[in-house]
């Protein structure tokens, strides 16, 4: 009898062992803070007749944050393009997105620039956006894409240049 009673007792103490450690592990909160750029990449392609041969150049500074207990990052988006070399009727496009730790992108913002600029190739604040993103517990922003393209009476020119960075992360407890 001593034994069973013995392994019940012992049976009690695992469990609550495990309720503790399971409570302090959800209750662990921290703000989880992540950031990158892009830097400077300049990519080219065939535009089609009338258009020929284009380059642009594109850069991006990711940066945002995830609240204490909370399932949303806040993010900025800061972009600029060098697009002088765009002519009759090119347009160059920027698709913005994000991967999550589990693997999925997620698509924010598409630019589509028609007016040749130089560098950085945006109004004041012009290339500028904020965005909220959906982390589900346990997830978090892992890399910042920034996808270009060109496109020429209705028709897609490629190949897309694509750039992406790995976000720096860094947490503080609450």
């Amino acid at each position: 009898m001593r034994g069973v009673a013995r392994r019940v007792l012992m049976l009690l103490i695992a469990v609550a062992a495990v309720a503790a450690l399971s409570a302090g592990t959800a209750n662990a909160r921290s703000v989880r803070f992540f950031s990158g750029y892009t830097g400077q990449h300049t990519h080219w392609t065939w535009a089609g007749p009338g258009v020929g041969l284009i380059a642009w150049t594109t850069s991006t500074d990711f940066s945002g944050y995830t609240a204490c207990g909370s399932s949303w990052a806040g993010l900025n988006v800061d972009a600029a393009w060098n697009s002088e070399s765009l002519h009759n009727g090119a347009q160059l496009d920027m698709l913005f997105s994000v991967q999550r730790s589990d693997g999925r992108r997620i698509p924010l913002r598409l630019f589509k620039i028609t007016k040749a600029e130089p560098w950085p190739g945006h109004p004041a604040f012009g290339g500028q956006f904020h965005v909220g993103v959906w982390t589900p517990r346990g997830e978090y922003l892992k890399y910042g894409i920034v996808t270009t393209w060109i496109v020429n009476s209705g028709v897609f020119y490629g190949p897309a240049g694509v750039d992406t960075v790995k976000f720096n992360q860094s947490t503080r407890s609450c």
